[in-house]
């Protein structure tokens, strides 16, 4: 799977921030759930 937020992949275990400046820490996509993801604008896409 890949995660994409603004259009931007985001790479697993690496933190990232979104364009509002809420900084997210390496583990954050592995601990949470699609419904976590998709509330901040994350999108799973195949691979």
């Amino acid at each position: 799977m890949v995660f994409k937020l603004e259009g931007k992949t985001l790479p697993v275990d690496v933190p990232f921030q979104t364009s509002d400046g809420t900084n997210y820490p390496a583990n954050w996509l592995r601990l949470t759930t699609l419904d976590e993801k998709k509330a901040i604008g994350i999108t799973e896409e195949t691979d």
